[in-house]
């Protein structure tokens, strides 16, 4: 079974890491020992403001743009900055990436009308997931999250949680928070995640802990919630289809991302898709995807410094 599997759509997706700061120390994060090598920074954020701007004389805009980082939150005026130059490709969605922690309200409303869908990550920095209360008070980053919703600020909310071995037996208990809190709103959804650093890594689940984990999910009967699978635990997918019944005929292409899932019982199972996503780092280098994270000899594509955003896709292209 391959770890990656073709998508057979051709939508083009672009990710940015805008900066390289995070201090949150969430215990499951892959980039925090990812090196860098910055240039000038003020030149570098001048260079990929320009090189957005240049997009709009184009005839192939990214059908989305998602803004991350370490932590886009972290620099809340660079990133409006940013989203405001990609508001010139009326077509394009655009992603924020980020932990909720320091989504707070007033940065939530400048930003309404630069993003479309807010991808908040719930756990880490105050409490790894026990369901978004530290020390018997809600956490900032759940208060966040529950202020979006509220005020319906994004046109898609979707809840990001990561699991491992230590946490995914809390997963019952915040999925009925997410259920009790949010009922039947169709602009809201919680995607559920793996640790995914390398193999052998004690912080993946084993067999028997993601089958648990993937049962408490299916079984669940609030229905807006998908279960992600890193390329790591593609190995068990056989084991998947067999323990859950899972009908091959429910294959599907996501319309929107090109992304293949699968269905376990009613919820949506994503799989490792190879995309044509573009990943610029903060030091202006290129790659295909975010695998340069787990192999750090990965060769970039190019730079923002030399190349222009549709060269970069071009040559993402033709390395597929």
């Amino acid at each position: 079974m391959t770890k990656e599997r073709k998508s057979n759509k051709s939508k083009y997706l672009l990710s940015l890491a805008i900066n390289d700061v995070c201090n949150l120390g969430c215990p499951h994060c892959i980039v925090q020992n990812f090196a860098t090598q910055p240039e000038n920074k003020l030149v570098l954020n001048q260079r990929l403001h320009e090189r957005l701007k240049e997009m709009g004389c184009t005839r192939m805009p990214p059908d989305f743009i998602s803004f991350a980082g370490k932590e886009p939150t972290e620099t809340p005026e660079k990133l409006i900055w940013l989203a405001e130059a990609v508001r010139q490709f009326p077509k394009t969605k655009t992603i924020l990436m980020t932990h909720a922690y320091k989504l707070a309200p007033g940065l939530q409303h400048q930003l309404t009308g630069l993003i479309d869908y807010l991808d908040p990550s719930l756990d880490g920095i105050e409490n790894v997931i026990k369901p978004a209360f530290a020390n018997g008070k809600e956490t900032l980053a759940w208060q966040n999250i529950k202020y979006a919703v509220k005020n319906k600020l994004f046109k898609k909310v979707g809840i990001i949680v990561t699991l491992m071995p230590d946490t995914y037996k809390q997963l019952p208990e915040l999925l009925d928070l997410f259920a009790k809190e949010f009922g039947n709103d169709d602009n809201v959804s919680a995607t559920i995640w793996f640790y995914i650093g390398q193999v052998e890594d004690p912080l993946l689940l084993n067999k028997k802990q993601l089958l648990e984990a993937i049962s408490i999910v299916a079984n669940h009967p609030w229905p807006n919630i998908q279960i992600a699978l890193p390329g790591h635990y593609m190995p068990y997918l056989p084991d998947l289809v067999q323990h859950f019944k899972i009908d091959q005929a429910s294959q599907r292409f996501c319309s929107q991302t090109g992304i293949e899932s699968l269905l376990i019982k009613d919820k949506i199972l994503i799989l490792p898709t190879k995309l044509n996503l573009l990943r610029i780092e903060f030091d202006g280098r290129a790659y295909a995807g975010c695998g340069h994270y787990l192999n750090l000899d990965e060769d970039p594509l190019g730079n923002i410094a030399q190349q222009t955003i549709t060269e970069l896709f071009t040559r993402l292209s033709n390395s597929n």
